[in-house]
């Protein structure tokens, strides 16, 4: 009768393996516990804002269609000059607190992208970076985006409200007038209004359109957000940002946040003009001048400016909080 000895060396090595993988399964969770504890402290600490100087606002006697030299864009190096200064540190305690670190870094490095391709003159891309960079800052860094809604405003004050063309922009056109159009027609075609079309086309006649002509548009509507807690009225167009101005709430309850049309416009003497909109219920009034009763007070020149840009026929006023 043959004896046959099991060996014990089998077990003995899975459960010295075993051990092994459960030692290197431990020490990698406290190496990651490790990296998540310093990432957290990381994140909880102040970070100081990156600030740069308050643009100053347009005053009366600025024109926003003020155009380049030439449709070609040539005349783009003094504008980007004005761009050469970096963003400064703020000189006061103040701190911004923000969920993401790298936030105020990133908005930093595409401001100064832009100013590059600024000088580059290529002043599109400079418009789509600074756009891209103003909808993350908004709502983490209002002092940031002063700086860039400034820049932004400059540039469209010549590639979107002047004269000028810049080849690839898609949110003007040039068209070529066909027989039989007129003024009104192509304002309500592009959801503008008759004025911004012949500010954007200096000498051009209203009752004397000549076919084959070109003319340029904005491919809108223009809509206008109104921001209550910083008194701001921003012009977008497809959620571009093109001009901003301040107002003035003067009943002491703020407006019912919503979406409001046109109801009345009240032309008046001495840029007295006044926009009645309508939400449901809510009422909301957008006065120029010092009218006692309106719900928001403009200056005469935003005002002007607002019903030159803003056609009410399909354009929207969004107030928000």
């Amino acid at each position: 009768m043959a004896i046959r000895f099991k060996s014990g060396s089998a077990p003995k090595s899975r459960d010295a393996l075993l051990w092994i993988i459960v030692s290197i399964l431990m020490i990698w969770g406290a190496w990651q516990a490790i990296k998540v504890r310093k990432q957290v402290l990381k994140a909880l600490q102040p970070h100081h804002a990156i600030t740069a100087p308050l643009a100053k606002q347009p005053t009366t006697n600025q024109d926003p269609a003020t155009p380049f030299s030439s449709p070609d864009n040539s005349d783009a190096g003094p504008l980007a000059q004005s761009f050469t200064s970096d963003l400064a540190p703020a000189a006061g305690p103040e701190v911004l607190h923000v969920l993401s670190p790298g936030l105020l870094v990133r908005t930093r490095r595409q401001v100064s992208q832009a100013r590059l391709e600024l000088r580059q003159r290529r002043l599109l891309k400079a418009r789509r970076t600074l756009q891209t960079a103003l909808r993350h800052i908004s709502g983490f860094g209002e002092r940031q985006a002063v700086a860039i809604r400034s820049m932004l405003m400059e540039i469209n004050r010549h590639s979107i409200l002047g004269s000028a063309i810049v080849p690839g922009d898609t949110l003007v056109k040039l068209i070529t007038v066909q027989g039989g159009n007129s003024l009104d027609y192509l304002a309500r075609l592009y959801r503008i209004t008759p004025a911004m079309i012949l500010r954007l086309n200096p000498g051009l006649q209203a009752r004397s359109m000549l076919a084959g002509a070109g003319v340029k548009v904005i491919l809108g509507p223009m809509d206008a957000h109104l921001i209550l807690h910083a008194s701001r009225i921003d012009v977008m167009i497809r959620r571009h940002f093109i001009a901003d101005y301040s107002f003035h709430l003067v009943t002491p309850v703020e407006p019912t946040v919503g979406r409001y049309r046109v109801v009345n416009y009240l032309p008046g003497p001495l840029g007295l003009d006044e926009w009645i909109l309508q939400s449901g219920r809510s009422r909301l009034i957008l006065a120029g001048g010092n009218i006692p009763d309106a719900d928001i007070t403009l200056s005469p020149h935003a005002i002007r400016s607002l019903h030159r840009m803003i056609n009410p026929d399909f354009s929207r006023f969004e107030v928000e909080p």
